[in-house]
């Protein structure tokens, strides 16, 4: 039985079309940044045909607020009235199926008629399980309703080939890239299609596939620095992948090995905070998140040269500024470090702060107090 026919493809806002810019608490949306490649999908898919909405957890932020926000940023008029699914206008979120089959009622349509695109995996999942459609990215929509696989892909670029524009045939293939690494930024993890991936093979480009067909649709990835197997070195058992491997379930989420660590696919419902690897230190997970701006970057090696062939400014000092610096003492670093350790109160007549862990409802109140010092 043939698929059904996608009529409307609904997006995320936030990392996904663009960046909001948040104002201090109370906090509200004061502006919307958009990625460069927006207008340019928005545009591509409604000469398409389809109606385009939005779906957005939009905090205090009601309608005519955020209307006025994109109207500001040049992509209101490509959405449909009806099909602004703001959370403040419909009492609920993007944390369960409900404000998914919402949006097709709002569109008149079933929801397997649908698409959501956006970056999170836990809020694709929910739309999958409401019927929908999902993409993990606005340059991956038009494969998606192509019925193009999405594959997790590793990239090597022949070390004599570097210097070819290669990054900006990756971009014209709609490659998004996740991270970029190896000498002179040659090794690109990446999500593509697998007609993509198809050609990139015959350029001769090096290309490892990394788990399963559609992996991209249903998880996130990540790197997992193994900081005990790096102190241990090589040719040494000293690490956390036995560990991790002792449970077939954990196991079956390791996509790869790398130097850079582990690279591992979560679905929803499983979370990093699973995973507490021995000796390891502040920033040994990684997310690796889509930015096509990865591949609009030259070579690492051209950037050291640029650096160099510059002859750095003398610093242009103001008294005033002398002054403030000056003001900047061990004792002041301590005491602000003490008071967001949770060591003694972080304002005056206030309480410690028991945890800035993400998952704690005392990070909000880290958070808001951060805003407000700085």
């Amino acid at each position: 039985m043939a698929a059904p026919t996608i009529s409307t493809v609904f997006f995320d806002l936030g990392d996904t079309l663009g960046t909001p810019v948040l104002s201090p608490p109370p906090v509200h949306l004061v502006a919307f940044e958009v990625f460069d490649f927006t207008t340019t999908i928005l545009g591509e898919l409604k000469a398409k045909g389809l109606r385009l909405g939005v779906i957005s957890n939009t905090g205090d932020d009601g309608g005519p607020a955020v209307d006025s926000i994109l109207s500001a940023a040049g992509i209101l008029d490509f959405f449909a009235d009806p099909l602004k699914i703001y959370s403040k206008d419909v009492g609920m979120k993007k944390d369960s199926p409900a404000i998914f089959r919402r949006a097709a009622q709002e569109a008149s349509v079933p929801t397997n008629q649908c698409m959501f695109v956006g970056e999170d995996a836990h809020e694709r999942s929910f739309a999958r399980e409401a019927g929908m459609m999902v993409a993990p990215h606005p340059l991956l929509a038009v494969e998606v309703l192509d019925g193009q696989q999405l594959r997790y892909i590793r990239i090597t670029v022949p070390p004599q080939h570097a210097t070819q524009d290669w990054r900006a045939l990756l971009l014209r293939e709609r490659v998004v890239p996740l991270k970029v690494a190896g000498p002179n930024g040659t090794v690109v993890y990446a999500t593509a299609s697998q007609r993509a991936v198809a050609r990139l093979i015959n350029m001769r480009f090096g290309i490892e596939l990394l788990g399963n067909p559609d992996a991209p649709q249903i998880t996130d990835l990540f790197i997992l620095r193994d900081d005990l197997a790096a102190a241990t070195g090589f040719m040494d058992e000293g690490g956390e992948a036995e560990r991790f491997f002792a449970s077939d379930e954990d196991a079956s989420l390791v996509v790869s090995a790398a130097p850079e660590g582990l690279v591992v696919a979560l679905p929803a419902g499983r979370t990093l905070e699973e995973f507490h690897f021995r000796r390891a230190k502040h920033g040994h997970n990684e997310k690796l998140i889509p930015d096509p701006a990865l591949l609009e970057q030259g070579p690492a090696s051209e950037a050291r040269e640029f650096v160099a062939a510059v002859e750095p400014a003398p610093p242009q000092l103001q008294p005033a500024e002398i002054q403030q610096l000056a003001q900047i003492t061990g004792q002041v670093l301590l005491d602000r470090v003490e008071r967001y350790a949770g060591k003694k109160p972080v304002a005056p007549g206030g309480s410690p702060i028991v945890s800035r862990h993400i998952f704690h409802p005392a990070n909000a109140r880290a958070v808001e107090a951060a805003a407000e010092e700085l």
